[in-house]
Order: C-alpha cells, then sequence, then structure tokens
C-alpha cells in the first residue's frame, strides 16, 4: 500500500522512533524493509527505536475489521493470533540486526493515539498517525503527518511509553527436586541457552501434546520449528513447547496468587499458565480448563543450562484449526522413525568429529 511505502521511507530517515501499536501485525515487514535501506546507506540501525503493543488483555476492547465476521469470540481469536505472531516477528528482524538499542513495551490501557514519533536525521520531529474508523480494513484507515516542532505530540508519545511496561521476558532458575522446581534466581529470556556459554542451573520449560481425534484415528501434530515459529532448535520437530516465564510465577492466567511461589510443581499453576500461554499465541484460544498435566522430565546439555519439562496434554476439539505459519504437521510413524533415525547418525557422527578434534 502506498502509506506502507511511505512509512518505509520515514522509518529509513529516522535515527530515533517511537511506534504505537495494538497489533503491529505488518510492522516487521516495514522495519526489515527500512533497515536493509538503511544499511545500503551506511548506517546501521537506529539509535533508539521503542515499539509499544496493546496488552493482550485489552484486545478484546478493539473494534477493527475483524469484527465484520459478527463473531466476538472469532474476532477476538484472531486478534490474539495476529498480536502473538507479530510480535515476534518484530522481536526476530530486531535480534537479526544485531542491534541493542531497542525496548518492546505492553501498553496497560487503551492509548491516547496510535502511529509513530520520528525524529528525522535532519533534526525535525514528524507524528505519524493513524487515524482509525471503526470495523474498517487498514487500507481505509487516515493517516496524517504533522511536524512536532513544539514537541507537543513527543509529550503523549512519551506518556504512553512511561505508562507501559517493559517486555523483556524473565526465566526463572533454580533446579529440580522431587518432583518440583526450586527457583534460585532469574535471566533475560535473550541471554539463556546459548551455545558453549558454560552457563549452570536448570530452566523450566512447559511440553503441550496435542492429539486430536478424526472418526477412529488419534492424531498427534508436530510442530517443524523455523525461525517464523521458533528461537531455538531450528529444522526439528516437536510438540508445542516453550519457557516458564517469570510472569507466568508472578501473575498465573488461571488463579493469581498473592505471593509467588518459590517452587511449583507440575500441577501447579505456574506451568499450567505457561501452557496455556503457549497454546494460545498458536491459536488464539483460550484452552486452559481442557489443559491435562501428565509427567515432567528433563534435558541435559553439556555447555549450556539444562532443562525441566512439565509435560500436559490437550485434547484438541476438530473445530481448532493450526495457522499455517504454526507448521504443524501429522506425521505417519514410518517418517517419524526415519527423521529419528536420521538424527541419531548425525550426532553420532558429530560425536566423532567432535572426539577426532579433542585428541589430535
Amino acid at each position: 500500500m502506498a502509506d506502507n511505502e511511505h512509512f518505509i521511507q520515514l522509518l529509513t530517515r529516522a535515527v530515533n522512533v517511537t511506534i504505537v501499536g495494538i497489533t503491529n501485525q505488518h510492522l516487521a515487514r516495514m522495519l526489515e524493509q527500512s533497515l536493509r535501506r538503511k544499511r545500503e546507506g551506511g548506517r546501521a540501525s537506529w539509535d533508539s527505536l521503542r515499539i509499544v503493543f496493546l496488552a493482550k488483555a485489552l484486545l478484546h476492547a478493539v473494534d477493527d475489521e475483524r469484527e465484520e465476521v459478527q463473531d466476538p469470540h472469532e474476532a477476538l481469536r484472531q486478534r490474539r493470533q495476529d498480536a502473538a505472531w507479530a510480535r515476534r516477528s518484530v522481536e526476530a528482524v530486531l535480534k537479526d540486526s544485531q542491534s541493542t538499542h531497542w525496548t518492546i513495551y505492553n501498553c496497560p490501557h487503551l492509548p491516547g493515539l496510535t502511529g509513530a514519533l520520528l525524529e528525522l536525521d535532519d533534526g525535525r520531529k514528524v507524528a505519524h498517525l493513524l487515524m482509525r474508523r471503526p470495523c474498517k480494513p487498514t487500507a481505509d484507515h487516515l493517516y496524517v503527518d504533522l511536524e512536532d516542532s513544539a514537541d507537543r505530540f513527543s509529550a503523549v508519545f512519551e506518556d504512553i511509553v512511561r505508562n507501559s511496561v517493559t517486555a523483556n521476558m524473565v526465566v526463572p532458575v533454580g533446579f529440580p527436586s522431587d518432583g518440583r522446581f526450586q527457583r534460585t534466581g532469574a535471566r533475560l529470556h535473550r541471554n539463556v541457552l546459548k551455545d558453549g556459554s558454560g552457563a549452570v542451573g536448570w530452566l523450566p520449560m512447559v511440553l503441550v501434546i496435542t492429539p486430536r481425534r478424526r472418526g477412529s484415528r488419534v492424531e498427534a501434530p508436530l510442530q517443524l520449528r523455523t525461525p517464523d515459529n521458533s528461537a531455538r532448535e531450528l529444522g526439528r520437530l516437536s510438540h508445542l513447547a516453550g519457557h516458564v516465564l517469570q510472569d507466568d510465577r508472578l501473575q498465573p492466567a488461571t488463579h493469581p496468587q498473592p505471593a509467588p511461589l518459590a517452587s511449583f510443581s507440575l500441577t501447579d499453576d505456574t506451568p499450567l499458565s505457561a501452557a496455556q500461554r503457549i497454546v494460545q499465541d498458536v491459536t488464539g484460544d483460550d484452552l486452559a480448563s481442557a489443559m491435562r498435566p501428565v509427567s515432567t522430565g528433563s534435558y541435559l546439555y553439556r555447555d549450556k543450562e539444562h532443562l525441566f519439562f512439565f509435560v500436559s496434554v490437550l485434547d484438541l476439539p476438530e473445530s481448532i484449526q493450526f495457522p499455517r505459519r504454526a507448521e504443524m504437521h501429522v506425521f505417519p510413524l514410518a517418517e517419524l522413525l526415519a527423521v529419528r533415525e536420521n538424527q541419531v547418525l548425525r550426532s553420532a557422527a558429530q560425536l566423532c568429529r567432535t572426539t577426532a578434534g579433542n585428541s589430535s
């Protein structure tokens, strides 16, 4: 669209940027294009980039084109999906840029405006504002550029950022003991599970098995992990999985606690809240009541933190469909065995190379 190109041009010229959006579902592609143009012009990135997303709890209050289906539940489901995928995509683009001058926020209230404040390379400040039309698609919205010579719009954007919460993902660190996870500290998500880091300790994880009954058959879809849906273990097949976050411990979605738990077990709210979050980010649906905790397990690394898994089962109703970008597929048993055999052989070959290198 024409305004997309105009906004990309503004982003390319900008030195400092603040963006306030709802789902920000188209933002990753525009950031990617403007970063490429910046580098072609000899500049690596922005001096400062702040991106504000509307908090997940407020997505039901948005009146956008998804309401045209006249099904509030479906509109909210789509909005949740788009917001979760947009956030993941934006984070992936910015991490790939190698820049550290960016911050993502959650806005716990409906912002007074949406759009962007851009400080350009010539020193001017431009407020690129979005005027939304209820129940209309993005193409029908009105975009306005206003020069902010008196810093009046700057003050509004600063108020929104100041009243938002930094969306840094923090993961608990500790150790497993008798089926419970004992928390001893916390680390930033972006700093854990780095190859060769030598980091010690354990990280709590959740894994959700999602069987679906089709007539007399039961299928168990697996996710092909790609850069679009995962941050690590790319090119592998797995059930839906992810970290237990500090937010899951401090404010579990199921039953908020008066004080955070120092330890938690398979049936406690903390891992169940994490499992619900991970499934909802993919499907957009709230399926917490159908989640069944079943087991725990451990995974050991030689060069970084170990993993302690809380495993749950979610029997998917036929009405729940995974989006294509989730890469959830059903594989015949023979294919899975062939994939596993290939993985074992590759691991054995890598072990032989490592052993030979150490002995030489």
